[in-house]
């Protein structure tokens, strides 16, 4: 568990006030991040590590170290494919972690956009704190924007670059989700989906577990008011994702995967260890398709 995961359970405290204690929480950090940094914008790297081990304050477990080392995997798979500094959507993108580490990494701009309230306050004010860290200026990372991604309120071809880190399996219809995604996208576009691996029986478990049977909940959609429904860890899988997209003019999809040893068994053997398995296991053809994770990465027709 995590410093803002706690904070979201405390039902006692209103959502102004756990804003206004993560932006006295995040002044606090001021000190320890030019301890650790000093004047130098950090590599991105170091930034991960540190926003974990000290700004989220994850307990350093053997399970949650090979937890981080598969986070890391998904960065060091994706960060090499953005060759512009363009503008990249970030589709649910929570605490704003993601468009810190990939601006800082690639220079590229970003625009978030998310349907959690608390979410995008925290992100708000997040960024707020990291542009002063960092020197960054408004545009760099703007403000995220409350919005359903199966209906985006930006002009068509306004992006060169769509991340989706774990928030495909939030958004319904995906067919709708991933039609405004080739919309927004420019031709030659590139779409990131890094997400939970839904032919794994494993992570199949774990969604059941965290959200119970149901799996679909309403909400209403920002820009028009209409009733929507949200998913729970309605994970999908990459044969799906990559047919959807096919069919919205996306070609050239190439498909990684990770984690095919479940995390508990971290407890066992040294983290490290068990990435050289993994990449081992994942060439595997049964084994592969149990992998925990997967990165789809897409590029728009031109």
């Amino acid at each position: 568990m995590n410093y803002y995961k706690e904070l979201r359970k405390d039902a006692s405290l209103t959502r102004e006030e756990k804003v206004q204690r993560i932006d006295a929480y995040l002044t606090s950090l001021a000190a320890p991040f030019r301890q650790a940094f000093g004047a130098r914008r950090p590599h991105w790297r170091d930034l991960l590590g540190w926003i974990e081990e000290v700004e989220f304050q994850i307990p350093w477990t053997a399970v949650n170290r090979y937890s981080a080392m598969k986070r890391m995997w998904r960065f060091q798979t994706t960060i090499p494919a953005v060759t512009t500094t363009g503008r990249m959507l970030d589709v649910g993108c929570g605490l704003g972690t993601d468009a810190i580490l990939l601006h800082l990494s690639t220079g590229v701009r970003i625009a978030g956009i998310d349907m959690d309230d608390l979410s995008l306050d925290t992100c708000r004010v997040r960024l707020r704190h990291y542009r002063d860290w960092l020197g960054l200026s408004a545009d760099a990372i703007a403000d995220p924007s409350k919005m359903n991604a199966a209906n985006l309120g930006f002009d068509d071809r306004s992006f060169d670059y769509v991340w989706s880190n774990e928030s495909v399996e939030h958004i319904h219809p995906p067919d709708a989700l991933f039609r405004e995604i080739g919309r927004v996208l420019k031709p030659g576009g590139v779409l990131f989906v890094l997400n939970q691996n839904g032919t794994s029986v494993y992570e199949q478990l774990k969604a059941i577990k965290t959200r119970g049977l149901r799996v679909y909940y309403p909400d209403i959609d920002p820009l028009n008011g209409a009733p929507i429904l949200i998913a729970e860890e309605r994970l999908l899988t990459p044969r799906t994702c990559a047919r959807l997209l096919r069919s919205e003019g996306f070609d050239d999809t190439e498909l990684r995967v990770n984690g095919a040893i479940p995390s508990p068994v971290a407890r066992l053997a040294p983290p490290g260890a068990l990435l050289h398995v993994d990449g081992f296991l994942c060439r595997l053809p049964f084994v592969r398709s149990q992998a925990s994770d997967f990165v789809l990465i897409a590029r728009k027709s031109a």
